[in-house]
């Protein structure tokens, strides 16, 4: 019965434990040093960083809670500054949300500027559960502004930024393939948790045995 009681009480406990902390990565394979590089006002959680929820909102990741804008700042604006530099606003632009929960109607669209720098925005695209995805393609003059804006309230696992024709099957260090940012929150899957519990719990029947020879 001790035994048992003691295997519930370091499961339970493990649980618990697992249950409030997820790690969290943020990517960047264009510039490691500087992750979402020229992005204006997100607030970024540090790599490695223990979250006592499994999702991130966009209350707390974007700015207002609505908008994710990446600026080019041309050598001739007044807002120059060289550190905020990002020059694929051109390319194509593809924006992905993990949802797993929304508020009803919620819903986003891309944001994008012409080439005389007139800010537009694309139609609205509903949001869901699950995997979202909205994109902008690739144009012969620079953006100002390549990003989207949120109507609603979200929780999500992973946001990711590809562009500049990013290919996951290839090095990151290759021509074209450095254009992909990820924000990531992550659940151990159940199989993890079913190992070490398994070894939680022959860990315990060992100690169970040891005590049992020792008072023979």
């Amino acid at each position: 019965m001790k035994f048992i009681s003691l295997s519930c009480f370091f499961i339970l406990s493990f649980q618990v434990l697992c249950a409030n902390y997820y790690p969290v990565s943020v990517t960047s394979a264009y510039s490691t040093s500087n992750p979402f590089r020229g992005v204006d006002k997100i607030s970024l959680p540090t790599d490695g960083e223990l979250l006592s929820a499994y999702y991130f909102t966009n209350d707390a990741i974007f700015d207002g809670g609505n908008t994710y804008l990446r600026v080019h700042h041309l050598p001739d604006s007044p807002n120059w500054d060289v550190s905020k530099f990002w020059q694929y606003n051109h390319s194509a632009q593809t924006f992905t949300l993990d949802i797993v929960e929304l508020s009803p109607g919620a819903r986003w669209r891309p944001i994008s500027t012409t080439s005389s720098g007139s800010l537009y925005y694309l139609g609205w695209v509903n949001l869901n559960t699950g995997i979202n995805t909205i994109s902008l393609t690739a144009q012969a003059e620079d953006r100002q502004y390549a990003g989207f804006t949120i109507d609603g309230s979200l929780k999500f696992r992973k946001f990711s930024h590809s562009f500049a024709s990013f290919n996951p099957s290839l090095p990151t260090t290759a021509f074209g393939n450095f254009g992909y940012e990820e924000l990531l929150v992550s659940v151990p899957e159940s199989q993890t948790y079913a190992l070490i519990l398994g070894v939680l719990a022959i860990a315990i029947a060992l100690k169970r045995c040891k005590q049992r020879d020792l008072e023979i």
